[in-house]
């Protein structure tokens, strides 16, 4: 976990080359000290593991296609091996029906505006 010795703001830990033209207080949502530092590092957390997830997700469903098309390309001309494609292909299909779905995460709210 980050440990937080002092009270400096985000803009204190940002990296010049990363700030671009825009306004400083836009960009940190108007936080300060090191609580505006930690709500900030929230925000940034959760658009990662967004960010990962879709990353993931993708390959996942990738992958899972290829082997869809590894088995329509497949012979089937046996009996068991035809049953045991089927079998994959319901499989994979099932799997990419919950790749498709999207998780619920109940957080506290960490950040009160204009309140």
């Amino acid at each position: 976990m980050p440990v937080f010795e002092d009270d400096r703001g985000p803009e204190a830990f940002a990296f010049e080359e990363a700030m671009g033209d825009g306004d400083r207080d836009e960009m940190f949502q108007g936080a300060r000290g090191s609580i505006g530092r930690a709500e900030n590092m929230i925000d940034n957390l959760l658009f990662a593991a967004v960010e990962l997830a879709l990353v993931v997700n993708r390959f996942k469903k990738e992958e899972l296609q290829a082997r869809l098309r590894e088995i329509e390309n497949a012979d089937l001309a046996d009996p068991a091996a035809r049953k045991a494609a089927l079998a994959d292909v319901a499989h994979i299909s099932a799997v990419l029906a919950e790749l498709d779905k999207n998780v619920r995460w109940t957080l506290p709210k960490w950040r009160v505006k204009g309140v």
